[in-house]
């Protein structure tokens, strides 16, 4: 099954800087917290804490 959802942005951690400590990389973690759901994505196109973003996410068995 597939959904989709506007989610809230509860936390941005760097996971990847460049040779001279510039960040490239980003994890962003939407809520509620439950779900446990991130994704990784440039400096430039992250989101804020506090933004909303649509996420669509699979579930059930593989075929």
């Amino acid at each position: 099954m597939r959904d989709s959802k506007e989610l809230a942005v509860h936390e941005v951690h760097v996971v990847k800087k460049s040779g001279d400590g510039v960040p490239l990389t980003v994890s962003v973690t939407v809520g509620p917290y439950e779900l446990g759901l991130s994704f990784m994505t440039s400096v430039k196109k992250a989101p804020r804490v506090g933004d909303m973003v649509r996420v669509t996410y699979e579930w059930g068995e593989d075929e």
